[in-house]
């Protein structure tokens, strides 16, 4: 009955047609009617009072509910920010475990590497020890004195020019023959 009393305010007090001789009417009717049901009777000063209460309990709880909205998008959010952190730090720490682990891997691969050139090193230059003992320090000597000088200026001067990739043969022979021969010439004049 309350309810149908404030429905019935609300119309009576939104309808911005309505007359004053209307409004009157209504009001009389209004107030048999509380008068019949309750036996009260309400002013209009506290009829208007009880709507705006009622409105202002409305817009109050409606502005509540968006602040508890908006509070709670908020703070889902920041709980999704989170999380989107979190996921990352954990992806960011993986990928840096993997970094460290492959890191350490081409490095001792490098370490290896310069382990086994170290040795090579090492074994090429006994080798040339031992094959400077075996033919001693006097073998051929090129570029000092005139050994295969023109055979070399001949096979340049043909390079240069840039004849093809055959055309400079007959120089590399000769180059090749006179080469020879100083190695042999080298090594009988040693035994």
């Amino acid at each position: 009955n309350k309810r149908t009393v404030l429905q019935q305010i609300e119309i009576t007090m939104g309808n911005k047609s309505s007359s004053a001789a209307k409004d009157v009417q209504m009001q009389s009717s209004l107030n048999e009617k509380v008068s019949e049901e309750s036996g009260i009777y309400v002013g209009q000063e506290l009829q208007n009072k009880m709507v705006h209460d009622f409105q202002s309990n409305i817009l109050n709880e409606e502005w509540h509910e968006r602040q508890k909205n908006i509070l709670t998008r908020g703070l889902e959010r920041a709980l999704q920010d989170e999380q989107r952190r979190h996921q990352f730090e954990k992806k960011w720490d993986e990928w840096k475990e993997k970094d460290k682990k492959r890191q350490f891997h081409l490095d001792s691969e490098i370490d290896s590497a310069r382990n086994q050139f170290a040795d090579l090193t090492v074994a090429l230059e006994h080798d040339v020890k031992k094959l400077k003992g075996q033919f001693g320090t006097g073998g051929p000597q090129f570029g000092k004195g005139s050994g295969c000088l023109d055979a070399r200026v001949n096979l340049v001067n043909c390079m240069k020019e840039k004849n093809g990739p055959f055309a400079c043969d007959p120089f590399m022979d000769n180059l090749e023959r006179c080469v020879k021969r100083t190695i042999l010439k080298d090594e009988v004049l040693q035994q």
